[in-house]
């Protein structure tokens, strides 16, 4: 992941507060969306997905991998073939939480900002980041 993405990943996966400027005042008050007076911090809830994500589907790559390494010594498959099929399976199931992330909900301002309800899922950048490399 890129240094950008990296850091969205971090705050979507671990959540952060976000101390209020008089310029971010401004911002939500130029929105339409003034914040109170009381109002010290914006708050991005923890939405995991990567530890969240591998956590659901740790048990069925197990067994899937499981499978292919005996396959693979079976019939003397290489061990980039198995290590790249693999990568690739994790790689998708890895996505597939990340498109259905729903909780926390995104806040209205939000989705009636973006016209979407997918807290994860905007530009497909993050989506698009979760890789794998076989060293």
């Amino acid at each position: 992941m890129g240094g950008d993405i990296a850091e969205i990943a971090a705050v979507h996966e671990f959540g952060t507060r976000i101390p209020v400027t008089d310029k971010m005042r401004a911002w939500f008050a130029a929105q339409g969306y003034p914040l109170k007076k009381t109002t010290t911090h914006i708050v991005i809830p923890e939405r995991s997905f990567i530890r969240a994500g591998f956590d659901e589907s740790e048990k069925e790559f197990l067994d899937e991998a499981r499978k292919w390494l005996i396959e693979a010594f079976r019939k003397g498959t290489p061990s980039e073939t198995v290590l790249n099929a693999l990568g690739l399976q994790l790689q998708g199931m890895m996505q597939t939480y990340l498109r259905n992330v729903s909780e926390p909900p995104l806040s209205d301002m939000t989705i009636e900002m973006t016209s979407r309800s997918n807290p994860l899922v905007h530009t497909g950048h993050l989506l698009r980041a979760i890789v794998y490399e076989v060293v």
